[in-house]
């Protein structure tokens, strides 16, 4: 199953909103979605902030994920190294993501002279639907064994002695889960 859902796409496309959400399950294809539509777009790529490990300071990050990412982790001194220390972890882990997001969301709101494209599973998983109702949505909606496979593929690819320590099973549930999770996120943006 492959489904694209899109709601108020027009609007961004007018500039009636400069906000434009890219969600769906790892693997989906959002990253690829969101460079397509790039453009003189700011592309957000929310998956970036549980991995500011792999940015050696705040300057390097600025410069790979953006000016969001650096106001954020200067206006949250210790954020950045806690998370770099992978200090956050389960629910603690989450509540930070949904700090994050809404964070994202009014930064982009109050730069409104700028269109952006935030992407990333922590939307389907921590945003609010309902009060973000104004926003444009593209939801990628595959079935969860295609993207679990595309996310091995993308693994062995990168490195091929991830494939001994890749857990099949836990992968299989979390996205089996993560797949629910999405479901019932879709339904609430298809009622609003």
């Amino acid at each position: 199953m492959s489904e694209i859902i899109v709601k108020n796409l027009e609007d961004f496309n007018s500039g009636k909103t400069n906000i434009c959400l890219i969600t769906g399950l790892s693997g989906s294809g959002k990253t690829t979605k969101a460079l397509n539509m790039l453009g003189n777009n700011i592309h957000i790529e929310l998956d970036l902030f549980e991995q500011c490990y792999l940015f050696p300071d705040l300057n390097e990050l600025r410069q790979k994920a953006g000016d969001v990412f650096y106001e954020y982790f200067t206006e949250h001194p210790g954020k950045y190294q806690a998370l770099q220390n992978k200090e956050f972890l389960g629910l603690a882990l989450g509540n930070e993501i949904k700090k994050f997001l809404e964070y994202v969301l009014l930064y982009c709101r109050e730069h409104n002279d700028k269109k952006y494209i935030i992407e990333g599973v922590q939307i389907y998983c921590f945003l609010d639907v309902e009060e973000n109702k104004d926003l444009a949505y593209i939801v990628i909606n595959k079935s969860f064994i295609s993207c679990m496979l595309k996310r091995i593929k993308r693994s062995i690819t990168k490195d091929k002695e991830k494939l001994k320590n890749l857990e099949l099973i836990k992968m299989f549930n979390w996205y089996r889960c993560e797949s629910e999770i999405l479901k019932t996120f879709i339904e609430v943006l298809k009622t609003i």
